[in-house]
């Protein structure tokens, strides 16, 4: 159902596919960006969101964009950021 959500909204310029997140088909360095809204806040925990997220820096060109967003849990927002800087590092 997302997917055709998405598809009606006749986006030129996107393409809209189903995927494992920690193992997408796609080359290395293959897209502009990589965006990813509210699904990490239904995880049992960040750690089960880190692969996904080495994957969206993995096929994202160089100088791309990764965008991981979603309403905050202001309880972890402390552990969102070491997440963040560790993958960062």
């Amino acid at each position: 159902a997302p997917l055709a959500v998405a598809k009606r909204l006749g986006l030129t310029n996107a393409n809209f596919e189903r995927a494992r997140g920690e193992s997408l088909q796609f080359p290395d360095r293959r897209f502009d960006a990589a965006f990813c809204y509210d699904v990490f806040s239904n995880f049992p925990s960040f750690a089960v969101g880190e692969p996904i997220i080495a994957e969206m820096l993995r096929v994202v060109k160089p100088q791309g964009r990764v965008l991981v967003g979603s309403i905050p849990d202001r309880e972890k927002a402390e552990e969102l950021q070491a997440v963040a800087n560790n993958l960062t590092t």
